[in-house]
């Protein structure tokens, strides 16, 4: 456990209404997901902008192995070939670069740079073997970036899209995911409008042309694995529309009354890295 006695905390929240110049320029899927969980943890992350106590390591392993995972498939774009090799150098290049340096890295129990490194090459090993690393068709897009409004009274919404291909007359959006268990239905549709947020956004580039969608899951078990899990249809594009943008307009209409208040919680605490300077914890180290 770090310790965070002593280190400076936010006396107050903000109360009145916040300036929207200092509000995000759009909206993204991650940026309302955080505010809805822990409306303290997205002022620190995207207003205020402290240094964090620590970087998790889950965080700089997903972003690690989501590079392995780019770089393949843009090779494939280029007509190169890649291999395990290949993907363990662009993980590590990912995994050395400091965001922000000088900030320790906090690793899970039973976890270091080794054993992360060992579950990385059995991801990708998982992954080489799956049907996706050879999709029947053409990949045209790798983190792509959408952006669109979703209503007048909202800034624009941005979407990146992990993977982009086109097999089978459709066009397949892909979002990875590294997980420490294999989804099942349940967890593909708690996760759904996600990707179907996602295809509303890329709508003006996919046009009248079918879109699936999926969720790559690599799961970092003792035994490695890979997924590709379908999300299926909607029942009514219309009501998925108005769902999502109903709780975006309220999620931004928070952000604007500077509701930033801290929601303790074990899933929102245990890797908080601004636990030290929440009012909830006034520099207490000790676990929810």
């Amino acid at each position: 456990m770090i310790a965070t006695q002593g280190l400076p905390r936010t006396e107050s929240l903000p109360v009145e209404e916040t300036p929207a110049s200092i509000l995000p320029d759009h909206l993204s899927w991650s940026q309302v997901s955080l505010m809805r969980a822990c409306p303290q943890k997205f002022y620190f992350s995207y207003i205020a902008r402290p240094p964090k106590d620590f970087i998790a390591s889950s965080l700089k392993f997903g972003s690690a192995v989501h590079a392995g995972l780019e770089s393949y498939f843009r090779a494939r774009m280029e007509g190169l070939k890649i291999d395990d090799i290949t993907l363990m150098d662009a993980y590590h290049t990912s995994w050395e670069y400091e965001e922000e340096p000088g900030t320790p890295i906090r690793f899970n129990k039973l976890e270091d740079v080794s054993t992360l490194e060992n579950t990385a090459r059995g991801m990708f090993a998982a992954f080489l073997q799956s049907p996706l690393a050879n999709p029947q068709g053409e990949v045209i897009g790798i983190e792509e970036s959408f952006c669109s409004p979703l209503a007048s009274d909202l800034p624009e919404v941005m979407a990146r899209v992990d993977l982009i291909y086109a097999a089978a007359g459709a066009i397949h959006l892909v979002d990875f995911k590294t997980s420490r268990s294999r989804w099942n239905q349940a967890k593909v549709a708690e996760a759904a409008d996600q990707l179907r947020l996602y295809e509303i956004l890329t709508s003006q580039v996919t046009g009248d042309t079918p879109v699936q969608l999926h969720f790559g899951v690599l799961t970092k078990a003792k035994t490695p694995a890979f997924d590709l899990l379908p999300v299926p249809p909607a029942d009514s594009d219309v009501t998925v529309l108005e769902q999502i943008t109903s709780t975006f307009r309220q999620v931004y209409q928070a952000m604007q009354a500077g509701n930033f208040y801290p929601a303790p919680s074990p899933q929102n605490c245990t890797t908080c890295p601004f636990k030290s300077r929440c009012p909830a914890w006034a520099g207490n180290s000790t676990s929810c």
